[in-house]
């Protein structure tokens, strides 16, 4: 609740601290003008009719009154977050002959999105907190309450409300049947549980870092008139208790009696902060023995743990660890000693189903109307000729054929590829042979009539002293080559290489 006037800060040993869960925890409960309340109206009884939750829930449906009413002075001051959380609680049901089956101020099912909603996006002081986390601890109350609740029959086994099982034990006829009180407690107990897959297991663990982180306080600044030189100040002395720090231990106590499941469990990461928590608490305190002349370890707090008793927080911490570790054993032998447990569920399930359909009680089930498909496909089936069953020799034989395929086949590939290798040779010596005999016939062509002078073929000027020098030859001599292509004159045995 907000007001004016802030709430002190709880110190060590604050009575939410110390609140047991199991039995009446207490809660930061704030009048109209902000002063807290004495401590018999702090306390939360399981079975008070009119408690603050009840009481606050109540006086929202007054404050939708007409204008003309005016509202009670002790709801004057509330603030919207708290109004909004209350609204998700679910009134106590009374009756004035028979016990209170319902918690007052449990959260109710049809509000637990909501609530998750609020807790997330509103609740970040102490006191919207400490109002959210004493709606957590009543839901589980109630939840536990409803476990003890045995459901009561008629005569005909209609079932006409719950009982307590000392109530059960009064009952000996169908009148004192008829005589219980129709408290109908519908869906199971598992609240809490829900709210934890909703995400509300995050918001714990944020809310768990919150309470844990100390926070940084710098010493103060003297006076602008004094001089001098300013106090020194230990580091430890520099870090405060965070706000939300007395909420620490009623957290880890809700953690420990709240419903485990380890999938939700790590991936919220909730079990990191808890190891990590209790890592602080375990050096803390192992500091504390090691200088037992300066720290007494029984009274000694820590802006680490919330500001609270190491001892406590530490103790708390081992056995939220230690029913973890139970419940994950249980959880894991049960799973290991029956490892059908799913399929025998499965199976009881369906037959309560056929039980029911055989009745007359509601629709036939997909899962036997699928069935009957099934059986109809196969029915069909087995009415055509039946085919021959084969041998072991010719499932031998069909074995070896589908071998002799695949080797076939590989045999085929590789005959492919080297084929391909061969014919690329072939095309490159093609290749070679044809580029050789161009490059021959390219020579022959260019060969033609050389000018003895010099002087190139298209010349006009030609120096006839050169070319008419003349080569006398004998008949004994041999020819040079270059007068291969001359006519040799049988004559006189000249050979005529006067070119004009």
């Amino acid at each position: 609740m907000s007001s004016r006037k802030r709430q002190a800060r709880p110190k060590e040993g604050s009575r939410l601290a110390e609140a047991p869960l199991n039995e009446n925890p207490f809660h930061i409960l704030m009048t109209s003008d902000g002063t807290p309340l004495d401590e018999s109206r702090l306390r939360l009884s399981r079975r008070m009719k009119r408690d603050y939750l009840s009481k606050r829930h109540r006086l929202i449906q007054m404050c939708k009154m007409p204008r003309d009413r005016e509202a009670p002075t002790f709801w004057s001051g509330a603030s919207p977050t708290e109004k909004s959380l209350l609204s998700c609680c679910e009134l106590p049901k009374m009756h004035a002959k028979e016990e209170d089956y319902v918690v007052p101020g449990a959260l109710a099912r049809s509000k637990i999105t909501k609530f998750i909603g609020l807790a997330a996006v509103e609740c970040y002081e102490l006191d919207s907190r400490a109002l959210a986390l004493a709606i957590l601890e009543r839901t589980w109350e109630s939840d536990e309450e409803a476990k003890d609740l045995i459901e009561a029959y008629t005569e005909n086994g209609e079932a006409i409300g719950v009982a307590s099982p000392a109530r059960k034990a009064k009952m000996n006829d169908g009148k004192a049947y008829s005589s219980i009180a129709k408290v109908g407690i519908k869906g199971k107990a598992d609240r809490l549980l829900t709210f934890f897959a909703g995400g509300g297991l995050r918001i714990l663990n944020q809310w768990l870092v919150d309470a844990s982180t100390p926070v940084y306080a710098p010493p103060p600044k003297p006076p602008p008139g004094e001089s001098g030189r300013p106090k020194r100040t230990q580091p430890s002395e520099m870090w405060k208790a965070p706000p939300t720090g007395d909420l620490l231990l009623p957290l880890l106590i809700l953690l420990t009696y709240s419903p485990f499941d380890l999938d939700l469990v790590t991936e919220s990461k909730i079990n990191k902060q808890i190891r990590k928590l209790s890592k602080d608490a375990d050096a803390i305190v192992l500091d504390a023995q090691q200088n037992p002349r300066k720290i007494k370890i029984e009274t000694h707090t820590d802006p680490k743990v919330g500001g609270l008793v190491v001892k406590d927080v530490q103790k708390a911490l081992n056995d939220l660890k230690e029913m973890w570790k139970s419940k994950q054993k249980e959880t894991s032998d049960l799973t290991a000693t029956d490892p059908f447990a799913s399929i025998k569920a499965a199976l009881a399930e369906r037959l309560v189903e056929a039980k029911s359909f055989d009745k007359g009680d509601g629709e036939k089930p997909k899962w036997l109307v699928k069935a009957e498909e099934v059986s109809k496909k196969n029915s069909k089936a087995g009415s055509k000729k039946p085919q021959k069953r084969a041998s072991v020799l010719e499932l031998a034989k069909l074995e070896r054929n589908k071998e002799r395929q695949q080797l076939l086949k590989g045999d085929l590939q590789k005959a492919s590829e080297e084929r391909a290798i061969l014919m690329n040779k072939i095309r490159q010596m093609n290749h070679k042979k044809t580029t050789e005999e161009s490059r021959r016939s390219r020579s022959r062509k260019r060969k033609g009539v050389h000018w003895k002078d010099g002087h190139g073929a298209g010349s006009t000027t030609r120096n006839r002293d050169k070319l008419e020098e003349v080569h006398v030859i004998k008949k004994d001599e041999s020819v040079t080559n270059s007068a291969t292509e001359d006519e040799l004159d049988d004559g006189d045995g000249l050979l005529d290489l006067t070119l004009l």
